[in-house]
């Protein structure tokens, strides 16, 4: 399993990181979120992990 998740970057849980993300910042933002972080996991080929960790301290530090 944890091989199909490296091979795929995480972009196989890109769905259900959307939806625990929804329960935190809104359905909208977390789609948003998750989105960006699937093309910038596509183009630069990194783990949607890694895109995502830092997108959503940003996302925070954006809203304090």
């Amino acid at each position: 399993m944890r091989a199909n998740l490296d091979m795929t970057h995480g972009l196989i849980m890109a769905e259900a990181v959307t939806f625990a993300l929804a329960e935190k910042i809104g359905k909208r933002d977390a789609h948003h979120l998750v989105r960006g972080g699937e093309q910038k996991s596509r183009c630069g080929k990194q783990h949607l992990r890694d895109v995502l960790t830092g997108g959503f301290k940003s996302h925070r530090a954006a809203q304090h």
